[in-house]
């Protein structure tokens, strides 16, 4: 899922199937998406905590860690 506002490119959920990892997949998807849009001046990408496995991702694809938080959901019932 993307959000593209005010030249921010916020990436919500990238994901590649189990078997297809380490291909460079997920690399690409981040590379086309980036390139879908012109002069962005933000891009940022949320992941839980402890997903070390996507930090890891995120870090290799030149993203770092600007902060930390809790997103709260409420479902209904």
């Amino acid at each position: 899922l993307l959000i593209h506002k005010n030249n921010e490119l916020i990436i919500d959920l990238i994901a590649v199937k189990k078997g297809l990892r380490g291909k460079e997949i997920g690399s690409k998807l981040i590379e086309s998406s980036i390139s879908l849009y012109n002069n962005l001046n933000y891009i940022c990408a949320g992941t839980q905590v402890s997903n070390i496995s996507s930090i890891s991702f995120y870090k290799k694809n030149n993203f770092v860690i600007k902060r930390k938080g809790y997103t709260f959901h409420r479902h209904k019932p």
